[in-house]
């Protein structure tokens, strides 16, 4: 597949793309409005047999860059398949699906970056900022950091500002990496790992140290109690934590999840978000314990799950499908799919 790639580099602190006529620009100061050329801005769009990618190079000044992209310019001259903009080592990446998904009395997106931030909302046609989420189209970032000091006990993430840390991003060969579901402004933020008093030398502690920097297990503290049940509505709530989306608990909320139920939970979740891949195996993987004890309706989810490596089952070739999930269990479940989710 061929790739047409449109620079379109912004000369001042802050700019709007336009599309010919001047968009209200009322709640936003010192906008320098540009033309670019033609080319920049046209056919952008990609057709049936090419991608295209618009990429906005934002101009450093004083340590911060700004630029406003209006919406118009781009809808007018057919969305491009990936919108890119960047500024001081920091890459932010909207896919088409987002770009579609922004609601049309959405005027433009106003992207602004630091050495150690980057922040981008949407602006209605006053120019007011607004939240944008979108749980199914995320926007992928990439932020170089040279670490400052020794993690080997902590986790480098992304958290937003006044609320939490991204489930979905890590530190790795030099960069921070994130998937983002809705809009606001970002740092970089080291967090310590911590150490639960019953969870050394075990095989959940990895998982139970990065699962807790990134909020999935709520307000826990010295002891992480690895076997205590888990139950539909508290798994509900790990997943949504992760992939910020769940299916609702049908039934007792507060009844224990079996592991087949978790699986099936947190399948259904990755296919909506788009994390299952293209081409599966067919081998089929065998357990001991398979026939006559997984539902007919989850039987594709876990042998897809299986495929992905994400889930292995107990040892000694049993699955163990009916048993209650345990906190351990949950946890290292949703940290392998985050492990799956860094390959993509």
């Amino acid at each position: 597949m061929s790739k047409k790639l449109r620079k379109l580099v912004c000369f001042g602190l802050m700019a709007v793309l336009m599309a010919g006529a001047v968009m209200p620009m009322a709640a936003v100061a010192a906008v320098i409005p540009i033309m670019p050329v033609e080319e920049d801005v046209t056919n952008v769009a990609g057709g049936a047999d090419e991608a295209s990618v618009l990429e906005v190079i934002v101009p450093e000044a004083d340590g911060a860059a700004e630029v406003v992209l209006a919406l118009e310019a781009l809808r007018a001259n057919g969305l491009p398949d990936m919108l890119v903009a960047s500024a001081f080592s920091t890459v932010i990446s909207m896919p088409l699906d987002a770009l579609e998904n922004i609601p049309e009395n959405t005027a433009a997106i106003r992207f602004a970056f630091t050495e150690r931030s980057f922040e981008f909302m949407l602006l209605d046609e006053d120019g007011a900022e607004y939240l944008w989420r979108d749980s199914r189209n995320g926007v992928k970032i990439e932020m170089a950091y040279p670490l400052p000091m020794d993690i080997s006990s902590h986790q480098v993430v992304l958290e937003q500002e006044g609320r939490s840390v991204v489930a979905r991003s890590y530190y790795e060969d030099g960069k921070v990496y994130g998937k983002l579901n809705q809009s606001g402004k970002y740092i970089v933020a080291i967090k310590s790992l911590g150490a639960y008093a019953d969870t050394a030398g075990k095989w959940m502690h990895t998982a139970a140290g990065y699962m807790t920097v990134r909020g999935i297990l709520g307000d826990l503290k010295e002891w992480f109690s690895p076997n205590t049940i888990v139950t539909q509505a508290e798994f509900r709530d790990m997943l949504m934590k992760t992939l910020c989306i769940a299916p609702e608990v049908e039934g007792d909320e507060n009844a224990a999840i079996t592991r087949q139920e978790m699986f099936y939970a947190a399948y259904q979740t990755m296919e909506y978000v788009g994390m299952l891949p293209d081409v599966m195996t067919l081998q089929w993987i065998l357990f001991d314990d398979w026939d006559g004890n997984v539902a007919a309706e989850h039987v594709d989810a876990i042998q897809s799950l299986c495929k992905m490596n994400i889930i292995s089952g107990t040892g000694n070739g049993m699955l163990s499908p009916n048993r209650n999930a345990t906190r351990a269990e949950a946890v290292q479940f949703l940290y392998n799919i985050l492990m799956y989710d860094k390959t993509r």
